[in-house]
């Protein structure tokens, strides 16, 4: 095959790793092309989070990106269209994420229509241009990066296009290994929601169920430093805030909606989230002055020039309104603590979820997930599935161990490469021999992603000994406890010589913004 690796924004690890993918097609003897952007676009996703000049921002760009790594490197074609309401589409994510939109009216303000129109004029041409180059390289199949945000949304839309499979690829969860899709863009929940249903009924070993404790205790004692955003990292411990009722005591904690808007994997059937809210408070009789919203703690986060104020002040208007007790985004309240001390926690799709059923508690999101096949939450995301809201509170033995393999499904089942792509910090990494080369023509050939560890244990018993200590809440031991060994020969992924000083800089920005 002769596969085309192309990057637009840099900056981030994805430049590195779109260069270890291309080392690995060459390896499997494919021919690899690449391309930049060069300052080709009139406007993008970075320049519009940073509000930067393009004389500012292009040169970081070009310096930070594919030609950083790989000597022979084509630009984006010259190409000039009209914008077209497709254009309008593909940028439609990345002013919401700009933005940090929650509601549908934060979508039609002045502002949003300007930003989206700025931003769609660079994804048609990266469209256009994306379209020539696949054409002159004859190329039979695209990687690139992330694939939801403008001008990466019109590379998979150019080579949808053009009649040729595509893969994006994403920073994972836990930092180790890569996370693809497969003609589809980051957002896409087909290839989790398979493994998932197929592997939620599977007993882990005992080495596996170590390995996702680990990454559970980790982040329950705040210790996930290479997640790329770690939140609550100061959190105190904290009661339980809100008055005693006679109902359940629930924990809502809600997440951002900005990221995952216009993906239809990710729709929902409120007509605002609020009205779910409401409904599902009502089906399990809990009094809304007995629960306590939490607004998430990216929320109080600057991202380029914006924080989650409007995410805030949605929630925040809802809790004022109903008498629920509400923490906000900036507060030092321990979310873990809360989980812990809640008879029902209530998400948007967002991964508390994951630590939520570890601890054994019951979990309804009002919105589709990562884990909406995995039965570690009921998904109640329109009124016709109220009836699911009451179940959920029923008693199950079996949440912990169905939580805990979730986690390994989304973390070394879901993830590819995860022994071969090794995280040192949440931007810098290691690489190692012996990856499979072809699993990149096989996902592009089959449309399929593979279990990255396919395998099953015989019975539950090795299960059963990390579940013990995770039910006794055993964190310190539990994050202590050996993980596997593998020998392993590195390889030499990295930046060109002269240009090393690069990654350096980087290390110094704000995790989560380099």
């Amino acid at each position: 095959m002769r596969i085309g690796f192309a990057s637009i924004f840099a900056f981030r690890p994805h430049v590195e790793h779109l260069y270890y993918l291309s080392r690995l097609a060459q390896a499997a003897g494919h021919e690899v092309r690449m391309l930049a952007c060069d300052a080709q676009l009139p406007y993008c996703y970075p320049r519009a989070l940073k509000d930067a000049a393009a004389a500012l921002e292009c040169p970081k760009c070009i310096a930070g990106g594919l030609r950083s790594y790989a000597p022979r490197v084509a630009s984006l074609p010259a190409c000039r269209g009209a914008v077209g309401d497709a254009a309008r589409e593909w940028a439609d994510s990345s002013t919401c994420t700009v933005l940090r939109t929650e509601s549908a009216e934060d979508r039609c303000t002045a502002e949003f229509i300007g930003l989206r129109e700025r931003l769609a004029a660079g994804a048609q041409r990266a469209f256009d241009s994306a379209r020539r180059w696949i054409a002159a390289q004859r190329l039979d199949a695209v990687a690139c990066f992330n694939g939801r945000m403008d001008a990466t949304r019109a590379l998979c839309e150019a080579a949808r296009a053009s009649g040729i499979p595509f893969l994006t690829v994403e920073r994972t969860w836990f930092g180790d290994g890569l996370q693809f899709a497969v003609n589809d863009n980051v957002l896409d929940l087909s290839q989790l929601d398979r493994l998932n249903a197929e592997y939620r009924d599977a007993p882990l070993t005992q080495a596996q169920a170590r390995r996702i404790a680990h990454h559970l205790a980790a982040r329950l004692l705040r210790r996930n430093d290479k997640e790329w955003r770690a939140y609550n990292r100061n959190a105190q411990a904290a009661a339980w805030p809100a008055a005693a009722g006679s109902g359940p005591r629930v924990l809502i904690a809600p997440g951002s909606r900005n990221e995952v808007e216009g993906h239809p994997h990710w729709a929902h059937g409120w007509t605002q989230l609020a009205d779910g809210l409401d409904a599902v408070l009502d089906a399990v009789g809990a009094a809304a002055g007995s629960a306590v919203l939490r607004c998430h703690p990216n929320w109080a986060e600057r991202i380029g020039r914006r924080t989650g104020a409007p995410s805030e002040r949605y929630y925040g208007e809802w809790a004022r309104r109903r008498g629920a007790h509400l923490i906000g985004s900036a507060a030092t309240a321990s979310t873990f603590d809360l989980i812990a001390q809640a008879d029902l926690v209530i998400v948007t799709g967002g991964t508390a979820a994951f630590e939520a059923s570890c601890l054994g508690k019951p979990v309804i999101s009002l919105t589709p997930s990562t884990y909406r096949t995995a039965a570690i939450a009921a998904h109640v995301t329109s009124p016709a599935e109220l009836p699911l809201a009451r179940a959920a509170l029923a008693p199950d033995a079996q949440r912990v161990r169905r939580g805990l393999r979730y986690g390994y499904t989304h973390t070394y089942r879901f993830s590819q490469y995860v022994d071969f792509v090794r995280a040192v910090t949440t931007t810098r990494y290691r690489y190692f021999d012996g990856a499979d080369p072809r699993r990149l023509e096989r996902m592009l050939r089959t449309g399929r992603v593979e279990a990255d560890d396919p395998t099953l244990a015989a019975g539950v018993a090795g299960e059963d000994e990390v579940l013990a200590l995770v039910e006794a809440r055993q964190w310190q031991q539990l994050i202590d406890l050996p993980q596997p060994a593998r020998e392993r020969t590195a390889m030499r992924i990295g930046r060109r010589a002269g240009l090393r000083w690069i990654d350096g800089l980087r290390e110094r920005f704000p995790t989560g913004d380099r």
